[in-house]
């Protein structure tokens, strides 16, 4: 971490320009010959629409950062390649007092051989007595598994392994969250490191920030050692795109405590010091050192009760592999998270009570699952053991319940007689006979008496209407009525809460109104298919609805 201070000096809005924002302060920083950098906030105010944008000079990538996505990134920027990044403040309109300051950045380092030339002297071998190398050869591959990310950086220096789970929680070792402070991302893709093992970062759409507080619900972990080593938390949307990890990625693990196979497969990101197989004396660390890698091999065992359950394995992995999945061969299922060697490697159980009881609950007590592609037949409506029907999950949970669909097509009718919430974290699920693979959504479209809004009449009372046309495609129209003077905020967020865009923020006369949004962000772009919420809200008068927008 370097010491650096750059303040962009205080901007007010400019309500008579044309365009909504314009660009008022624009540097570079640059650390020579560094591989990468971040970036680290102090104090900020960015108003309503004002953001950062940030640049990397070597490979054009960007991150937009607001008022809502700078907090959820810590004050930290996300991670960009090179040694030069272009930071840059736009100012809205309508904002007033709009700066930012950078108090340090984040440097990253490039490998030292010297380092690992201590490893040799003791070994006399740099790429022999690796931990978590079973038989002296390292025979990981290369893999491309779109559920299992890299928690990188953290507190020792390097990252570790997490992967998404099939209720939409995130999942990696318990010694891993000691080191969140260090503002780790969940990273998805990421590319080969340099020749000599220096990490690289993945695209901005592919690294998420870890939901993080001390004591936070959204993060809970056990550190007491071997079979008590797990972790499970969740992460904000991508500052971009608006997704989710599993939006993004679309995969995710089944999670189960009844499969006991003979081989098992571990999919992660640990060091890699030397080229795989017998002639591995060379080169030290290289390009595969910190990417995902699989490897295959015995299960030797289930041991423990209670809340010390662990798993042994003769699976090859290395340090910083921590929180990798243990998943039976050729299945989505994972028995267990990666934690500990030497081989036979170590690893925590599902069965661990508590670490079952905290990912099954993760979402909220009272809940029953339902997946029909799960492959146990045995059913308790738990995450690993769910009905495989809605029916049966609509009976079993309690009145006020969640039920938490995995996704799929669901071909039954069904009738609901109690308040319960529903929900599918992890893709589109169809319920009905002859159910598509497409979402079934229709909404009641309630128009205002558009010949009372022609004659200028005033209207009764406070409303908004259901956008029309919906679903859509390319524009939607919000209709809604003010029956006095008052300010108004409309704005569009996505389905976790995140704002979208502020469509109308401003005081208007009584009567009847319409808006059109595009389908586009704060900051012009796109946003993805999907469900989203459009708001109102006045001092006397709040109210919410969904839109659907289909490409």
């Amino acid at each position: 971490m370097q010491s650096y201070f750059r303040s962009s000096g205080v901007h007010d809005g400019n309500k008579g320009l044309d365009t909504q924002t314009i660009s008022v302060d624009r540097d570079l920083v640059q650390v020579p010959n560094a591989p990468w950098l971040r970036l680290f906030f102090g104090k900020c105010n960015l108003g309503r629409r004002s953001y950062i944008k940030i640049t990397s000079i070597e490979d054009g990538e960007q991150q937009h950062l607001n008022s809502t996505t700078l907090k959820q990134w810590h004050n930290t920027s996300a991670l960009f390649n090179g040694d030069a990044i272009e930071v840059e403040l736009y100012v809205a309109q309508e904002d007033q007092g709009i700066f930012f300051e950078i108090e340090e950045i984040m440097v990253g380092n490039r490998e030292d051989k010297a380092e690992i030339n201590k490893l040799s002297k003791v070994t006399g071998d740099p790429c022999t007595g690796r931990c978590g190398i079973c038989g002296g050869i390292d025979d990981r591959v290369s893999s491309n598994d779109p559920a299992v990310g890299r928690i990188f950086p953290t507190c020792i220096k390097y990252g570790c392994t997490g992967w998404i789970a099939s209720n939409g929680t995130y999942i990696t070792a318990g010694h891993v969250p000691t080191c969140f402070d260090a503002e780790s991302a969940l990273q998805f893709n990421v590319p080969k490191s340099l020749s000599d093992g220096t990490v690289q970062q993945p695209p901005i759409k592919d690294q998420y920030s870890i939901v993080r507080a001390p004591d936070s619900p959204e993060l809970e972990y056990d550190d007491s050692g071997i079979g008590q080593d797990w972790a499970v938390f969740y992460c904000y949307p991508n500052s971009e795109t608006g997704l989710l990890p599993v939006e993004a990625q679309n995969a995710f693990y089944c999670l189960t405590i009844d499969s006991n196979p003979t081989t098992f497969r571990v999919t992660g990101f640990g060091l890699d010091e030397c080229p795989p197989g017998p002639d591995s004396t060379t080169d030290y660390r290289n390009e595969d050192n910190h990417t995902q890698q699989t490897s295959t091999g015995p299960n030797n065992g289930e041991y423990g009760s209670g809340n010390d359950v662990y798993w042994r394995f003769s699976v090859d992995i290395r340090s910083r592999s921590s929180g990798s999945p243990i998943i039976p061969l050729n299945t989505d299922l994972s028995v267990g998270i990666v934690t500990h060697c030497p081989c036979p490697n170590y690893g925590t159980s599902f069965e661990n009570d508590e670490l079952a009881d905290t990912v099954n609950t993760f979402p909220g007590h009272n809940i029953m699952y339902v997946d029909n592609g799960h492959p146990i037949s045995t059913e308790d409506g738990t995450i690993f053991r769910p009905y495989d029907t809605v029916i049966e999950g609509v009976n079993a949970v309690p009145s006020e319940g969640i039920l938490c669909l995995v996704k799929g097509s669901y071909n039954e009718s069904l009738t609901i007689n109690k308040a319960m919430k529903i929900i599918a974290p992890v893709g589109t699920v169809t319920i009905g006979p002859s159910a598509s693979s497409k979402p079934d959504i229709a909404y009641e479209y309630k128009n205002p008496d558009k010949d009372q809004a022609a004659d200028n009449s005033i209207p009764t009372e406070f409303n908004m209407y259901q956008n029309y046309p919906n679903p859509f495609n390319v524009t939607t129209t919000i209709y809604y009525a003010l029956k006095e003077d008052v300010k108004v905020n409309l704005k569009i967020y996505n389905i976790v809460g995140q704002e979208i865009q502020t469509l109308i923020d401003e005081n208007q006369p009584a009567g009847y109104y319409s808006v059109i949004w595009d389908g586009s962000n704060n900051f012009g772009r796109s946003v993805p298919s999907g469900i989203y919420i459009f708001r109102i809200n006045t001092v006397k008068f709040n109210k919410s609805l969904k839109l659907l927008m289909l490409k």
